[in-house]
């Protein structure tokens, strides 16, 4: 009777082509409900976020409070308003006859004197609410073609939503670039949830103060 004779290289090709064929397929990477609402959180916020922070402080909450979060908490947009005051008598004056007590950022006539220019700026959630503000007041002086000198007035900050804290001011300058006075400075805000650190926007206001009496108000960090 002949002995059927299996050679060890060719038992050994099989055995390890048994194995390849039977082990499972390798596992997609997957997605968790945490990743998702961290995914959605960036693109809800127009600012950034410390990702691997809010990863684990949505570890730590339902479906509902991580989208509250998301909705009312995080910085979806900004907006500024200017308001201008004659601060000397040469400035009222020119207020007076041009029948403008307050002026707005385009209705000043051609004047000299000194004034002062408040600019607010705040910071809102998805949902509408405001979460902080902060302002700059700058003052300059005009000769009546051109602008002479600027300064600094008064400047300051506060939150208004649950979470947020006022970190105060980081830097901030002024002078005269460009054919305007301008005045500048840049504030933190920091949002806590779970006792970690998830968003820290450090934002300016800036005022543009102009020869005619006239202001701006954007969020540049620069007097250039």
């Amino acid at each position: 009777m002949k002995r059927r004779m299996w050679s060890t290289v060719g038992l050994s090709t099989l055995v390890a082509a048994t194995i390849i064929s039977s082990a499972p397929a390798a596992m997609a990477e997957e997605v968790t409900p945490v990743d998702d609402l961290v995914a959605q959180a960036v693109e809800v916020s127009s600012l950034p976020v410390d990702e691997a922070g809010l990863a684990a402080v949505f570890a730590t909450m339902s479906e509902a409070q991580a989208q509250q979060l998301i909705d009312t908490q995080l910085v979806a947009d900004s907006a500024t308003s200017v308001v201008i005051t004659p601060a000397d008598a040469t400035a009222r004056a020119t207020a007076r006859t041009s029948g403008v007590p307050t002026l707005n950022a385009t209705s000043a006539a051609r004047a000299s004197g000194c004034w002062t220019s408040k600019i607010n700026r705040s910071a809102k959630a998805a949902a509408g609410n405001t979460l902080y503000t902060y302002f700059t007041t700058g003052g300059w002086c005009s000769n009546g073609s051109s602008v002479t000198s600027a300064r600094l007035v008064e400047r300051g900050g506060e939150t208004s939503t649950p979470g947020w804290r006022y970190a105060g001011v980081r830097t901030g300058g002024s002078g005269v670039f460009g054919g305007q006075g301008r005045v500048y400075t840049q504030f933190q805000f920091i949002l806590g949830a779970a006792g970690i650190d998830v968003q820290s926007p450090t934002p300016c206001a800036r005022m543009r103060g102009n020869a005619n009496g006239s202001a701006t108000g954007d969020g540049v960090c620069s007097v250039s």
